[in-house]
């Protein structure tokens, strides 16, 4: 089994599945006042949809959440900072995967329709069939899935106030219809 923290390799990157990731360019994002347990404090996986979504590494990314239990949101990504930005910049924000979603022990109060899980499915195999996209291919790919996506499936940071005590600690964020996406 591959190791998925930190050190997983000789430069003190992060190795996994069998690929080594530069520490510069990727790293774990917390807001921590205490000690962490691995692998329970994590209660959010965020993906980088120009780099992974539609590869082998992506469907490694989504059965390690899924074993885990954990939600998984894609969102942009940086991609390749020596490609030409688009005219019109993307809009940000998060995609709730639902194969990953519907696996979770979050999200239970969400009800992901199938015709969102065929677009997302038909989504990676255009981007998993197609070799050497570009970074404008990616960032059309990207659109088009928000594009197609439920409300419910857009996920937005959790910000002060969003969602209620006591589900307050156990949420991940909020969907563009306003409900909070917590664990259960």
């Amino acid at each position: 089994m591959p190791s998925y923290l930190p050190g997983g390799n000789k430069s003190g990157g992060m190795h996994f599945g069998g690929e080594d990731f530069d520490p510069e360019l990727w790293y774990w994002e917390a807001n921590t006042a205490g000690k962490l347990r691995y692998p329970h404090s994590i209660q959010l996986v965020v993906g980088s949809f120009r780099e992974l979504f539609g590869t082998e590494l992506g469907r490694q990314l989504q059965a390690w959440c899924k074993r885990w239990g954990w939600p998984l949101a894609w969102a942009p990504g940086a991609g390749d900072w020596r490609a030409p930005r688009p005219a019109t910049p993307l809009r940000p924000g998060r995609l709730l995967d639902p194969f990953v979603l519907a696996a979770s022990r979050a999200g239970g109060n969400i009800t992901v329709p199938e015709k969102a899980r065929a677009a997302f499915g038909a989504a990676w195999g255009q981007a998993n069939a197609t070799a050497n996209a570009t970074q404008t291919d990616k960032d059309v790919w990207w659109e088009s899935l928000r594009s197609v996506m439920p409300p419910m499936l857009e996920l937005e940071p959790l910000r002060g106030g969003s969602c209620q005590a006591p589900a307050a600690g156990r949420c991940v964020g909020t969907t563009q219809s306003g409900d909070c996406v917590c664990y259960g």
